[in-house]
């Protein structure tokens, strides 16, 4: 084989010579297939940030969810038992007994509703309720 056929030169005394395409790097193919793997390299390397990115965002959000839950955890809730008097509503009872980590009284008496299985105003003098506060 001569070096016009393999595309390579021929061994000489100082050692392999490269030929040009080889010192230019050529890599072989046609500028069509190189285009190709080119553009199928953007494609692919377009996919993989926006799948990273998706993933950072997920995360992101995952972690800021977390910490606005750990923020609404961070004064324990303890309850107490507080006997009702005459007269008295579940108004009158969260105006008297509510503390600052409450930010309205009606989820306050909610709360209140929830804890003791009650619905509405049925409560009775002597009756306990179980409240809600914060240390």
């Amino acid at each position: 084989m001569t070096a016009a056929n393999t595309g390579r030169s021929v061994y000489m005394k100082s050692g392999m010579r490269r030929t040009v395409r080889e010192r230019a790097g050529y890599r072989g193919g046609s500028s069509r297939t190189r285009k190709r793997n080119s553009r199928r390299g953007r494609i692919v390397s377009f996919i993989a940030g926006a799948l990273f990115a998706t993933v950072v965002l997920v995360i992101m959000f995952l972690l800021s969810a977390g910490t606005a839950r750990a923020e609404n955890l961070t004064s324990e809730r303890i309850y107490r038992s507080v006997r009702i008097e005459a007269n008295d509503t579940l108004w009158d009872i969260a105006e008297r007994e509510m503390d600052s980590s409450w930010s309205e009284k009606r989820d306050y008496i909610k709360e209140v509703e929830r804890i003791n299985s009650i619905n509405g105003d049925n409560i009775s003098a002597g009756d306990y309720l179980i409240l809600p506060y914060s240390r």
